[in-house]
């Protein structure tokens, strides 16, 4: 959509607070954000939040309205087109290396361990970047798999599930690095990091 047209419709949105209720408002503004801003944006998670709260009309229009003010003038500044942009090519490249390791995996002439390693890869990155988004930051001794992770924790974006499985796949991939064949060589959980991994991923990549 072309970001005039966006803004237009944002303020139209916003501009109607006079006639319409608080939870009319509410409603309709946190679906213009969840399709634009994203589910993972600060301006979507943010209403999102009011959504069970008890609150005065007046005050439930207000926070709804001044997101929405806070979209437009971030989307005005220029960022949200350039951070849409970067997110796209970020998503290709990253399921590019997914894909490459799909095939590696499908082909048996290959080791399963060049398939962990470009997995294990992936995931580093992916958790690193995810932690420079949210304006979080790491122990500079602890700029790794296990690290990024434990501070994404921290912030309530990973669950203890989530932990789990991230310490194992970084427990093969520590094992494909360091030439450890035979711990990386059942390829069928292989298939199942790949999996899991990827299906981690797709929480925060952009669709």
């Amino acid at each position: 959509m072309d970001m005039a047209i966006l803004v237009d419709r944002a303020k139209k949105l916003i501009n109607r607070y006079h006639n319409d209720t608080g939870i009319k408002l509410y409603l309709k503004a946190r679906e213009f954000l969840r399709v634009h801003a994203g589910e993972k944006s600060t301006f979507f998670e943010m209403l999102d939040k009011l959504q069970d709260r008890e609150m005065y009309e007046s005050e439930k229009i207000k926070a709804v309205y001044d997101q929405v003010e806070a979209f437009i003038e971030y989307v005005e500044s220029g960022l949200f087109q350039i951070s849409t942009l970067e997110q796209k090519i970020k998503t290709e490249i990253i399921l590019d290396f997914l894909d490459r390791a799909k095939t590696l995996l499908k082909e048996e002439k290959n080791h399963p361990a060049c398939a962990v390693i470009l997995i294990g890869s992936v995931l580093e990155e992916f958790l690193k970047d995810l932690l420079g988004e949210r304006g979080l930051q790491c122990d500079p001794k602890k700029e790794n798999i296990p690290g990024y992770a434990q501070v994404l924790k921290k912030a309530q974006l990973l669950t203890r599930q989530d932990m789990t499985d991230i310490m194992n796949w970084h427990s093969l991939y520590t094992h494909a690095l360091e030439g450890e064949w035979e711990e990386v060589n059942d390829r069928k959980r292989i298939i199942i990091m790949y999996e899991g991994v990827l299906l981690l991923l797709r929480k925060y990549l952009p669709s």
